[in-house]
């Protein structure tokens, strides 16, 4: 049974792309791209980096108690998620984590600029010579008024 409820939301779902390519012009096309492209795009554009962080640590933190404690972990960690995300609310973890990613963030560019300069003067050249340009210097003899050509030999 599960399985042909999939099937009929797999075809569904490409039912509404073959709409949305080929017919875009259509009414039920541009209804269809309100619905199922600009709508989840707009939600979606309002989550912030913070919040994906914290979402991240706390899908981690969970994924750790299952793994650890399996069906015990999942129930403890699905009674304490309220209140693990309501204290995170209510102490703006989220501004927190934000600074603290952006900090290391910084920190580590600092840190890998330092060490790759650190690596490039403790490094051997490899046979790489450096060439230095001579600035040409115009004969006594030139009368060419600085005009570019093929001198002849007097």
């Amino acid at each position: 049974m599960e399985t042909i409820s999939m099937l009929s939301l797999l075809l569904i779902s490409l039912a509404v792309w073959a709409v949305l390519i080929a017919a875009p012009r259509t009414p039920v096309a541009a209804w269809l791209r309100r619905v199922a492209v600009e709508a989840p795009a707009r939600w979606l554009s309002n989550i912030q980096r913070g919040t994906m962080i914290v979402t991240f640590l706390l899908l981690l933190i969970g994924g750790a108690m299952m793994w650890l404690m399996q069906n015990e972990g999942a129930l403890l960690f699905g009674m304490a998620m309220p209140e693990i995300a309501g204290m995170m609310l209510a102490f703006d973890v989220v501004a927190y984590v934000d600074a603290l990613v952006v900090i290391i963030t910084a920190s580590s560019a600092v840190r890998l600029r330092a060490v790759r300069g650190w690596l490039v003067a403790r490094l051997p050249n490899r046979g790489r010579a450096r060439r230095s340009r001579r600035g040409v210097e115009k004969a006594a003899n030139d009368d060419d008024d600085g005009h570019r050509g093929y001198a002849l030999a007097a």
